[in-house]
């Protein structure tokens, strides 16, 4: 999990810095916001937020549990991944 946030700060840094440079706060903030929901559309995806009570139950009782714990924690890296570029899309639209 620190990996994936290290990862994610590094990246943002990277886009941030750039954006500084270039002085086009909008357009690298614009990129690390698609960024950051992308990746918690990818997480709640993989959590079930848009499954229904019944569909939820079914996947329960149908995956395995390395499945269920492998997907979990999938969803919980790219939640943290996230985290990184929603705060510094948010920074430079305050600029």
């Amino acid at each position: 999990m620190k990996k994936s946030f290290l990862i994610g700060c590094g990246i943002s840094l990277i886009i941030l810095v750039t954006g500084l440079i270039t002085n086009n706060y909008v357009l690298y903030a614009n990129i690390l916001l698609g960024i950051g929901i992308i990746t918690v559309l990818i997480s709640a995806l993989l959590s079930g937020a848009f499954l229904s009570g019944p569909e939820i139950r079914a996947n329960y009782h149908t995956e395995t549990k390395e499945h269920r714990e492998k997907r979990t924690k999938t969803m919980t890296l790219t939640g943290v991944f996230a985290i990184p570029h929603l705060v510094t899309a948010a920074l430079l639209l305050l600029l």
